[in-house]
């Protein structure tokens, strides 16, 4: 293996692997635009310089991710949200995925040009009813990879356990187990969802004895006779005489 270095950032900024055995010698021409290697295993190689070439296609491709985000951001905007989802997951921005997702769940968004009837969505948003189980295998697979990340933390996990909801209601068990990595993924997934169905658990608890003691204080309150209400205005007020 052959090790480009930069002085400047005194990092090594590539690797020529094309050697089978140690490279025992080189020779650097035309002010490294070629580099010449030889080695013991017999071969001899020449290197064309091609940074300028992998600048472009670098700049090339970051150009068409804007791009890409932008219409994503368009799709979003326009309620487009098959064509916002779908681009995410070829795109694989799990951050921006997510976001989208949420919005659908929080404004219960319909599918453009129909009718709305949350009431009987699944998940309160009709259009990510119907966008879950038209995702062909390769963008399901990518947002089941998705969804394993979300799971992992409490504040995305709401977002995350509705969209698994959908998925399971949507595919056979049988389809799900052929994606790749699908058993790994379902671990994790049982994992974390147990550990917050605990929590879930635990709050609800709480709750129901928060709102215990707020019936038992208003029962209280309504036992307190006006005239005790008098007496304690006066008291607060210096009136009671002694």
């Amino acid at each position: 293996m052959v090790k480009i270095w930069s002085l400047q950032a005194q990092e090594c900024i590539k690797n020529l692997e094309a050697h089978d055995d140690k490279v025992w010698c080189h020779c650097v021409i035309d002010d490294g635009a070629k580099i010449i290697t030889g080695g013991v295993d017999s071969k001899i190689i020449c290197w064309d310089d091609n940074t300028i070439e992998e600048e472009g296609r670098k700049a090339a491709f970051e150009e068409a991710r804007l791009v890409q985000a932008q219409d994503m951001d368009n799709y979003t905007r326009a309620g487009e949200w098959k064509a916002a989802v779908s681009l995410g997951l070829r795109m694989k921005v799990p951050g921006k995925l997510q976001t989208i997702f949420r919005s659908m769940l929080h404004t219960k968004a319909g599918i453009k040009g129909e009718v709305e009837n949350t009431a009987e969505s699944i998940s309160g948003s009709p259009a990510l009813d119907k966008l879950i189980p038209e995702l062909p295998k390769e963008e399901l697979d990518t947002l089941l990879e998705f969804i394993t990340q979300w799971n992992t933390s409490m504040r995305t996990s709401q977002t995350a356990q509705m969209i698994l909801h959908l998925i399971l209601r949507s595919f056979s068990i049988e389809s799900l187990s052929r994606l790749p990595q699908a058993q790994s993924r379902f671990e994790a997934l049982f994992a974390y969802s147990k550990k917050h169905r605990g929590r879930w658990s635990q709050h609800l608890g709480t709750g129901y004895l928060i709102n215990f003691m707020a019936s038992e204080f208003d029962d209280l309150s309504l036992e307190v006779s006006s005239q005790d209400l008098n007496k304690i205005a006066g008291n607060r007020h210096g009136l009671v005489g002694r």
